[in-house]
Order: structure tokens, then C-alpha cells, then sequence
């Protein structure tokens, strides 16, 4: 719930971005990269406001503009664009059209940046934990550890987004009722997290960090 001083904060910033887009709209096409990241940062504020439908209704033509275009250029924006859609449609509890979003997010990202880039594998990872929650459990697997052994021989085994989707198949062994396997996971990529002082982590990581220090009873500080 927001405070009165948050709600009005978003209100002047939901003001300021309608301006701009305006004044956007007049001088510049409706595919720049300036207005298209204007009618990202307005949905993002009209998503947080509560608005879902306003957002929704200006995500959806600017991706439709988007999808007559080429070039990776395109791809780029069209993924960043689809993916608060995705966003959107998994809070609101529509699993299945947030699954085929994400799939259109995942082939953009790839196309743009290649399947190992940073972008690519984080949404690879979201992609299998819909796909798992979806109960499509060996596919969530397959790309959940795909991901997660791309991530951990690219990027390294101590990088924030190796961290996280070592993290999230942790999760999902132990939603399987598959304690060793989460056990043995946890040891091997995400124990060296406690030795860490917090203030090395991302975010991301100081809560892992939390999580298994009350876990474990570590006497690490908590954070985040």
C-alpha cells in the first residue's frame, strides 16, 4: 500500500510522463526510441498506480507498431516492452498468456543480444519458473538448467544472475519434495554467499544471503 506521499509522487511522475509523451508525439514517429521509452516508464508508473488497463493500453499498440518493423534495434525494444506485459499478465494469475509473452520476450532477447547475454539468460530463467508453475515441470527443468550452467561457464559462479537461478532451482527441488537435490545445491553454488560481507552483494544476493543465514542459523547479518 502506498503512503499519501508515494501516491503523489507517482501521481507527478504519471503528469510529467504524460507531457512527454505528448510533446514526443507531436515531433518524433511512434517507433523512437526516446517516445517508446516514455510509454515504458508511463506503463511501469500506471502498472504501480494500480491502472493495469491504461497500462495495457499503451504497451499493446507500441508493441503491434513494433512487430512491422525489423531489425535488432526493434527486437530490443519490442522485448523490453513485452516484458512488462508478461509481468502483468503472471500478477494478475494468467500463467499461460504471461508463458507465450515470455517465449516471444526470450526469441527477441536472443535475436538481439545472443542466447548468453546477461538479458537473455535472466529471462531464459523466468521463463522456467513459469513454465513451472504452469506444472510443465521437465520442460522448466530443461531450461531452468540450461540457463543456469550457461550463466555459471559465461558469467561465473559468483555472478548475481548465476546466483539467482541457482536460487530459483533450489526452490523448485524443494517444491518437488526433492530435498537432497535442493540440499546439494545449495551447498555446492549459493553456501559461499555467507562468508561474503554484505556490502559485496547485490541485493539480489544479500536476501539469498538472509534467507539461508536464518536457514542455516548463521550469524550472518541480515540485510536488505
Amino acid at each position: 500500500m502506498l503512503t499519501p506521499d508515494e501516491r503523489q509522487r507517482e501521481s507527478t511522475e504519471i503528469q510529467v510522463l504524460l507531457a512527454a509523451l505528448d510533446s514526443y508525439s507531436d515531433r518524433l514517429e511512434k517507433h523512437h526510441p526516446l517516445a517508446l521509452d516514455v510509454v515504458r516508464r508511463l506503463a511501469i508508473a500506471f502498472w504501480r498506480d494500480g491502472d493495469i488497463n491504461r497500462a495495457i493500453s499503451l504497451l499493446d499498440p507500441a508493441v503491434d507498431q513494433l512487430a512491422t518493423l525489423n531489425g535488432p534495434a526493434h527486437d530490443r525494444m519490442r522485448a523490453d516492452l513485452l516484458d512488462i506485459v508478461w509481468k502483468i499478465m503472471f500478477e494478475q494469475g494468467q500463467l499461460e498468456q504471461a508463458s507465450l509473452i515470455l517465449c516471444e520476450v526470450f526469441e527477441c532477447r536472443v535475436r538481439h543480444d545472443g542466447a548468453l547475454h546477461i538479458a537473455s539468460l535472466e529471462t531464459q530463467g523466468d521463463l522456467a519458473l513459469v513454465l513451472f508453475e504452469l506444472g510443465r515441470l521437465e520442460e522448466a527443468e530443461l531450461m531452468g538448467s540450461e540457463a543456469f550452467e550457461s550463466a555459471r561457464t559465461h558469467l561465473g559462479p559468483r555472478h548475481s544472475v548465476t546466483t539467482v537461478l541457482a536460487w530459483n532451482r533450489m526452490l523448485n527441488y524443494e517444491r518437488r519434495m526433492d530435498a537432497e537435490s535442493a540440499r546439494k545445491l545449495a551447498v555446492s553454488e549459493l553456501a559461499w554467499l555467507l562468508a561474503e560481507p554484505p556490502s559485496s552483494l547485490t541485493c539480489d544476493q544479500r536476501e539469498i544471503q538472509a534467507w539461508l543465514a536464518e536457514r542455516w542459523d548463521w550469524g550472518s547479518p541480515r540485510a536488505c
